[in-house]
């Protein structure tokens, strides 16, 4: 298959979510009407080789793909979790368009600690506008974090399903300018990187319905 039809999916983790990394990987391909047609991308923070091969034994059941990368590690190594049970693994979706190849125009990232429950092919249907930097679910929690900030309300997407415009991402630069973000606002981050990604982001994303959260 030509790899510029697959559809990239771009998840991140180290050993401590390996258990998590395997069953979001299970839900996807389990319920994706073509699994053969997705990539997946794994940022690598420290996975057991033991771990690598059996995610390597359930994606080759569904004749998905699969490539690990490790770059991220060292860029992000002296950030910091406000949670113990957060992983500094959460900051390497800041960087999935530099990671990707250039031929990649857009891939979906997950969370770990998610189950999927529907194809997540139909997003490739999705159509984005020329400011548009990635598609992505309202968050609903309504937690501080937007008033800080200075967002509007349903300005305040939930980073942890996000299809991203990689094209617009590298044409505007926009993981430098959330890297940014977090160091010039860290005072008033009360996520590690959702709301760094909000405030760069709050007016540019397009909404995806709520069945995608």
């Amino acid at each position: 298959m030509d790899k510029n039809t697959l559809f990239n999916v771009v998840l991140s983790a180290d050993e401590g979510y390996s258990a998590h990394l395997e069953t979001v990987i299970i839900s996807l391909l389990l319920n994706c009407s073509t699994p053969n047609e997705v990539q997946l991308y794994i940022l690598d923070g420290g996975l057991s080789e033991e771990t690598r091969r059996q995610i390597e034994s359930i994606v080759k059941r569904f004749d998905a793909r699969i490539i690990y990368n490790t770059e991220a590690r060292s860029q992000y190594a002296s950030y910091t979790v406000n949670s113990d049970r957060m992983s500094i693994a959460a900051y390497y979706r800041i960087s999935i368009p530099d990671i990707l190849p250039k031929c990649c125009k857009t891939a979906l990232y997950l969370d770990c600690d998610i189950i999927v429950e529907g194809d997540i092919l139909e997003l490739k249907e999705v159509d984005f506008s020329n400011n548009e930097a990635i598609a992505a679910v309202e968050d609903i929690s309504r937690s501080p974090a937007y008033e800080l900030l200075n967002i509007p309300a349903n300005h305040y997407f939930n980073s942890g399903m996000m299809l991203l415009n990689l094209e617009y991402w590298r044409s505007m630069e926009i993981s430098e300018k959330v890297r940014q973000f977090k160091e010039t606002y860290h005072h008033l981050l009360t996520t590690n990187d959702q709301c760094a990604l909000n405030g760069v982001l709050w007016n540019n994303w397009k909404r995806l319905p709520p069945k995608w959260n």
